[in-house]
């Protein structure tokens, strides 16, 4: 189990693939670590909410119930990152380095989303399939995406996302098998 205000890290040579009750799925490559600040969820409610702290490393996440019904709200060093629904890759330099944002397609649905960025300089908008972003300070205007290689996509973010549509993956197989 998982509690609000836990660290959870990863380790040299390590992943880490978490479901979250609202069936958001979040991965983690070697060497990250994150902060789960809160998470409020009532399969009846329209009031959910979901904050997490990225601190450093790669990260994947395909949102769940939370994000279209509540708010889904990813804090990195740099700035927020606000989700309604989508699949979003973070890869966060260790030691106060550049951020680099990107948004992708779901393997499994084919399903791009679209999600915000913003800190105290500026605002950004992901919309497209891979929409990328490297921020560097969250005093710096984020500008506005770029569209990046699928080459570039998956070498940064191809094990952590195969690692998240498994989860996925397993969860659908276990609907079905119901």
């Amino acid at each position: 189990p998982i509690f609000q205000g836990d660290i959870v890290s990863t380790g040299v040579g390590s992943e880490l693939g978490i479901l979250f009750i609202d069936e958001t799925v979040f991965s983690l490559s070697a060497n990250a670590r994150m902060v789960i600040n809160e998470l409020i969820y009532n399969p009846s409610s329209t009031t959910n909410s979901m904050g997490i702290s990225l601190l450093q490393g790669t990260f994947v996440f395909v949102t769940g119930q939370v994000a279209p019904s509540g708010g889904l709200e990813v804090e990195t060093p740099v700035g927020v990152i606000g989700i309604r629904g989508t699949t979003v890759g973070v890869q966060i330099a260790t030691f106060g380095g550049r951020t680099s944002i990107a948004n992708l397609t779901n393997p499994d649905t084919g399903e791009t989303g679209s999600f915000t960025f913003s800190n105290e300089a500026g605002q950004a908008l992901f919309s497209l399939a891979n929409h990328f972003l490297e921020v560097r300070s969250a005093s710096t205007d984020p500008g506005v995406p770029s569209i990046s290689s699928g080459q570039d996509i998956v070498a940064s973010f191809g094990p952590a996302l195969n690692t998240a549509t498994h989860i996925q993956r397993s969860i659908s197989q276990q609907q079905n098998d119901e």
